[in-house]
């Protein structure tokens, strides 16, 4: 048995114990759930549009004229949705952190020296992995680290632009122009998911890797690969006019939906574990 087939069974093992509900964790780690896992978002997706008045189910029929994607999904059934959704799964992100945090104390003898957070401990671990310190010590892990540092780097950037442009629809002009310097930013983290995530894919579909990969990691980072390459279409389909930029939209909208409602009980919510866990070691260490 090779360690990185222990790592993923530890992996899973962490997320089914500490995610509530477990069973969506156990989707994840499941192909035959795929097509469940997809008609939820949408499913949910259709009756938004469906109870804002922008679609039916009995035509099909999109938007006239210049695409505007504000014309097919309101912005606010958009923001109100996304903020909901969002606001659900770190709920459960939360819980399950939470849950493993008061496990890992439980196994402690002295539990003095956890009762205050500080703020410094945080940060050195958060400094660590802005610079992906453990990745550049590790000679096997040395060809991995740019792709680490793509992702995580162009996943800042996209949230940042991201939680602009629900601001923007409500206080500012929107959408943005291409010129804007959150639009640019947006496209830079766009692209720098994107080959980051590619590098990812690369890497693990080369012979050394293929047998270490399960279905659960493909899961997680594929969705982000299609989320990230549907997010750059629906921008060029709206500069562009294409006729179909509604039907790339509504296939972006589902995979952000299925990123930010599963994220949970992917392989992400390992790395939210384990910036919990250093957290805690640094507390325990000073």
């Amino acid at each position: 048995v090779k360690p990185g087939e222990i790592l993923a069974t530890m992996r899973q093992a962490q997320l089914s114990h500490y995610a509530r509900p477990a069973w969506l964790s156990r989707w994840m780690q499941d192909i035959r759930y795929l097509p469940l896992v997809i008609l939820i978002p949408v499913f949910i997706i259709t009756m938004i549009l469906i109870l804002a008045g922008t679609f039916t189910l009995a035509d099909f029929s999109m938007p006239d004229g210049p695409v505007n994607y504000g014309e097919f999904f309101p912005h606010g059934w958009l923001n109100g949705s996304f903020t909901f959704l969002f606001v659900l799964s770190a709920i459960a992100g939360i819980n399950g952190i939470s849950r493993y945090w008061k496990n890992m104390k439980s196994l402690h003898e002295d539990n003095s020296a956890w009762q205050r957070l500080k703020f410094r401990n945080f940060w050195q671990v958060i400094r660590k992995i802005m610079v992906h310190r453990d990745f550049n010590s590790c000679k096997e892990q040395k060809g991995r680290s740019l792709a680490h540092l793509l992702v995580f780097w162009g996943f800042i950037l996209l949230l940042f632009v991201t939680f602009f442009a629900i601001l923007s629809t409500i206080f500012f002009e929107y959408p943005l122009t291409f010129l804007n310097p959150v639009k640019i930013a947006g496209n830079l983290g766009a692209l720098l998911l994107l080959a980051g995530t590619t590098l990812m894919i690369l890497h693990r579909l080369s012979k050394k890797n293929r047998l270490e990969s399960r279905y659960g990691d493909w899961f997680f980072l594929v969705s982000f690969w299609l989320l990230t390459l549907s997010g750059l279409l629906v921008e060029g389909a709206r500069f562009l006019e294409w006729s179909f930029a509604y039907h790339f939209y509504f296939v972006h909208l589902v995979l952000v939906w299925i990123i930010i409602l599963y994220i949970p009980y992917t392989k992400f919510a390992h790395f939210l574990y384990r910036i919990t866990a250093l957290i805690f070691l640094k507390r325990k260490h000073g």
